[in-house]
């Protein structure tokens, strides 16, 4: 019996060197600009980590996070949804949270909604040692909300948050 629980103990951690393994590919396919290979990859390293989800629930946040971009790039916007919200199942915190609140105001046009993943978004930045990141992830979908609400000034304010957060992290994507 000792010998079949090492076994698996040492699949399992193969499992994970695989995943991040083809995560890897995902991320430079992306990089190189084959969106569908990045998709390919990703749903790989997808599909293995699904078979434990409880291990590797963070790899599968992640990947689907990955792949949501690409299909909100390609204009998929059902994948995207679905990736988002398995992303969010997965494992949820702010990012994931105002991500789906950006699928509610974006394409969804469902404003109470949106509301409730910003309120939920906060509360998991709130809560906890989140990276600054997601705050101004956060904060650029709070800007969303309000500009679809016609409150511009409002809007600008949350725009302009998010903006310095990204300027002191020097990532201008966001």
């Amino acid at each position: 019996m000792n010998y079949i629980d090492l076994a698996l103990e040492k699949c399992k951690e193969l499992d994970n060197l695989v995943i991040r393994v083809y995560g890897g590919y995902g991320r430079n396919y992306y990089d190189l600009g084959f969106k569908e290979k990045a998709i390919e990859n990703y749903s790989i390293a997808i599909d293995i980590a699904k078979g434990n989800p409880k291990a590797n629930a963070r790899h599968l946040q992640y990947f689907y996070g990955l792949r949501s971009i690409i299909y909100e790039e390609n204009k998929n916007i059902k994948a995207f949804y679905k990736d988002i919200q398995n992303a969010h199942h997965a494992v949820p915190n702010t990012q994931t949270a105002s991500r789906m609140a950006k699928y509610f105001i974006s394409y969804h046009k469902n404003l109470d909604s949106a509301k409730y993943y910003l309120d939920l978004g906060e509360k998991f930045y709130n809560s906890g040692k989140i990276p600054v990141y997601q705050k101004s992830v956060l904060l650029k979908n709070y800007g969303r909300y309000y500009s679809e609400k016609k409150d511009f000034k409002k809007s600008a304010q949350y725009y302009e948050e998010a903006l310095e957060i990204c300027k002191k992290l020097k990532n201008h994507r966001t």
